[in-house]
């Protein structure tokens, strides 16, 4: 066998055009390996963005209870768990728990009436998936001794005339 000058007979195999089986074989591994892998970042990321919007929402739905207790329009008294009947998603339930303050009596008529609450409100949702639980606590005025503002507490263009 004749060999031209500078070539060896390993020289051969560098020619050859194409891919051998094993390598097709280690670059299917390899992107089958990063499609399992980013299957993955992708799920945990969506799982990731349902609980934060539960979570957001059992924040919207803390503070709406808060101003119903705020407003007057529920008593400062503990209660719960109920559930949230103005809710699409079921699962979602709250709990109130009122506390007076003792050293924020006051005298209204003649009568020591406590001032202050410490209130807190715990929303749960119990559902497919993860259970949330939210905790939002505030110190609120008793709505019964809130005094309507007057005329001139009113901002300008909102006074009544």
């Amino acid at each position: 066998m004749i060999v031209p000058l500078g070539r060896t007979q390993t020289a051969s195999y560098c020619d050859r055009k194409g891919l051998s089986l094993l390598e097709v074989l280690a670059t299917l591994a390899v992107f089958m390996l990063s499609v399992v892998v980013l299957s993955q970042i992708v799920d945990s990321a969506a799982r990731t963005a349902r609980r934060s919007e539960r979570l957001a929402r059992a924040a919207l739905l803390a503070e709406s209870k808060l101003a119903e207790l705020s407003a007057g329009l529920m008593p400062l008294v503990n209660a719960g768990p109920e559930p949230f009947v103005e809710e699409q998603e079921p699962g979602w339930s709250w709990t109130v728990t009122c506390s007076p303050e003792t050293w924020s009596s006051t005298s209204v008529g003649g009568q020591g009436v406590i001032g202050l609450y410490s209130v807190q409100i715990v929303v749960t949702w119990q559902g497919e998936g993860e259970p949330i639980e939210y905790t939002l606590s505030s110190v609120i005025l008793e709505p019964s001794l809130r005094s309507a503002p007057t005329a001139s507490q009113l901002p300008r263009g909102n006074a009544a005339r």
